[in-house]
């Protein structure tokens, strides 16, 4: 069966649907939202949409390739990240961007204390005066580009907008942390093979 998209500014509430507000009844279709497999396929180019928050980059389409030079086989810089239409009440951003097909989850960037002002990270950085980076899974304090052992994986790049300025958190506890605050988030998700050309 093929499948019928919805047009852009479409009421379709698949589209529309938030993360529940501490202050709202969890909604029927929050599930369908907060369903990584459900943000995978995109109507719209270049961007993952889950609910208000878009999340795109100008290095790659969502769920399609990541560029060579942001990986561990090229130059391993970011790729710029843009992201827009935030819900009200925002007091940061955390970003996360990790391997789900690693042998076990890798973490490839941690970002936290993001301004509720800032919408982009340029390519190779900084990040926005204020934010922090956080250790990852290659022991440091900075992006760390896909770098799969064998085969093609999958690299999910995660905003969360939150309620909070200072999320004060470490590897350990900072998704735990990013989930007690969370607005909403978006994830914009890519691919890449080693040997692949990009």
């Amino acid at each position: 069966m093929t499948h019928q998209w919805p047009a852009h500014g479409s009421k379709d509430p698949r589209w529309h649907i938030g993360w529940p507000r501490s202050h709202q009844q969890p909604s029927f279709f929050a599930p369908l939202c907060q369903s990584l497999h459900f943000l995978i396929e995109s109507p719209w180019p270049n961007g993952v949409y889950n609910c208000a928050v878009r999340l795109t980059s100008p290095d790659f389409s969502a769920g399609g390739a990541i560029p060579i030079k942001h990986t561990c086989d090229g130059l391993d810089v970011s790729p710029a990240l843009r992201w827009d239409e935030v819900p009200e009440g925002t007091k940061s951003f955390a970003l996360t961007l990790t391997d789900p097909d690693a042998p076990m989850e890798w973490i490839h960037w941690l970002i936290c204390d993001l301004p509720a002002g800032a919408r982009m990270i340029t390519e190779g950085g900084p990040v926005p005066t204020g934010a922090k980076e956080i250790r990852n899974d290659f022991g440091k304090e900075a992006y760390g580009g896909p770098c799969p052992p064998s085969g093609e994986h999958r690299y999910y790049f995660t905003l969360y907008a939150l309620d909070t300025e200072h999320l004060l958190a470490r590897k350990e506890n900072f998704l735990e942390l990013c989930k007690k605050h969370i607005l909403e988030k978006v994830v914009l998700m890519g691919r890449y093979r080693r040997g692949s050309e990009g």
